[in-house]
Order: C-alpha cells, then structure tokens, then sequence
C-alpha cells in the first residue's frame, strides 16, 4: 500500500520517485539474519544513513507504516490510538486488503492490540532509536507523529483476518495484483512483483534462507501462527498452526509447506524447469 499511495496514478501531486523507488529511500531490500525485533540497521548509505533492512522487520514494519497516508489532514491526537485520524488511515488500509481478499470486511482485534501496546516498549524503544538516527522519511518530525507510526503498526498487526482471507489475498498476488475472486485488478503488475521478491527472500525471519532452499516460495509467516503462501501463476494458500519454532515461525506450517512443495513440485524454480519441457 506504501508503494501505491506514492505513484501519481494514486496521488496526481505526488513528485519525485514512485512506488518501489519511494519506499525503498527509508526501508532496505536485503534479509537480516536477525531476529524480527533486533535493533541492527544496513550500514550507512551514501547519505550516511542507516535503514531497516527490510519491509518485514518490525522496524522496516514501523518505517513503512509511516508512509501510509501520511498526508491525512485530520489532526494528530497525543496517545489516542482510536482518533478519528487514526481510524481514517485504518480504513484505507483496510480497504486495500479488503480488495485483495475480494470484498470482504476486514476488522479489527482491539484486545490484541491493547494487549500489544501495552508491553510494546521494544518497539517504541526501536522507533525512536531510528529516529535519532534519521532513519524516517522526513515528514515525522515530532514525538507525537514517531508515536503514531508506531501505534498505526500496532493496530495494522491487530487486523483481524482468518486463513481464508489471507489465502484470497496471496492468490491475488499469485495473479500478479488482479483479484481472482472479482477481476479488480487491486496494485500494478511491479509492485505485486516487488512484494513478491521481498517476501521471497526475507519473508520468514530468519529463516528465510532455509525456507528458500527447503520451500523456494514467497511467504510471510505471522506470530499468530498463520503463513501465506503465493505460488506465482498458480494459487494463494494459508496454513494457520499456532506453535512457532525459535524463529517466530509455524512449527507444522513450515513443514507442511516442505511436503507440500515436494509432493506437487511447485517452488519457484520448479515451476521454471516445468515450463523448459
């Protein structure tokens, strides 16, 4: 959505670099080895900034939510994660993914998300700590817009979806943006490809490099237990088992993922072989 709302498609006034090139000025493309929630940033770049490594790290996760509609106009409200601000940018999101799932209401798990807030100090402690670093785009300049990103991703964590939804949504990935399910054709053809690589390659923690070797698919894997999974050209699939391994992955959703790739020979490079014959 990030990469979307940056495209003169979608905003006639928005200047400068576009979609995958916007987003990707604040958030790094490259899988961390880290766990999910660790501190480290990419070495500095030319600018001599640091960045998340990528979109799917917490900290990547709070940078790009950060570029969600920032340009609502409704005011900011200290410490009031309801605002009519705040459910202003949740609806956009949430339409988004309503439009990937094909038309389905998309709501919200407001226990989950208090329950997070409350012991998110990690996360507060994180944005902050990229903040001083000059990690954001330049548009959060105050304490009350860095709290607000990090709230904004705390309820987009808090959206509640079941595993049909989530297989509606990989599917229209799998289809390279256009729904399956209505023919509404929900992103450009780039940015599917560009989720798609990203989650090829640092979907899973880390874990993605095993996950890539094992499986060969774009993924993401959720600590709800759940992962989606876009076999491209083919199908959208969730698994949904809520004992995570070490790495804050499904136990049986990883293997089951492997033996599903070996019985129907549907990674990546399968696929290309397949078509070679």
């Amino acid at each position: 959505l990030a990469m979307r709302m940056h495209t003169a498609e979608y905003n006639p006034g928005h200047k400068g670099p576009e979609g995958a090139a916007y987003v990707h000025q604040f958030v790094g493309q490259e899988p961390s080895g880290r766990a999910f929630n660790d501190f480290e940033l990419t070495r500095p770049d030319a600018n001599g900034i640091s960045h998340p490594f990528n979109p799917v790290t917490n900290a990547g996760s709070i940078v790009t939510c950060a570029m969600v509609d920032e340009d609502n106009e409704l005011p900011i409200v200290p410490g009031d994660p309801v605002s009519e601000r705040m459910e202003s940018r949740m609806e956009k999101y949430k339409g988004f993914l309503s439009d990937l799932c094909g038309g389905d209401d998309i709501g919200d798990c407001m226990d989950v998300f208090f329950s997070e807030q409350e012991e998110a100090y990690n996360n507060y402690a994180l944005a902050n700590f990229m903040r001083a670093r000059g990690t954001f785009p330049p548009h959060i300049m105050t304490h009350e817009q860095l709290r607000e990103s990090v709230d904004f991703y705390l309820r987009v964590c808090s959206t509640r979806v079941n595993a049909r939804l989530l297989a509606s949504a990989a599917s229209t990935y799998a289809t390279f943006g256009q729904c399956p399910l209505t023919g509404e054709v929900t992103m450009a053809e780039s940015e599917a490809k560009q989720t798609m690589s990203i989650l090829s390659s640092c979907g899973m923690y880390d874990f993605s490099g095993e996950w890539a070797c094992t499986v060969g698919l774009p993924a993401k894997s959720g600590v709800s237990g759940n992962i989606m999974i876009i076999v491209p050209g083919m199908c959208g699939i969730c698994v949904w088992s809520p004992k995570l391994d070490q790495t804050g992955n499904s136990v049986r959703g990883v293997r089951m993922a492997q033996l599903l790739k070996d019985h129907l020979r549907c990674s990546l490079l399968d696929l290309l072989a397949r078509s070679r014959r």
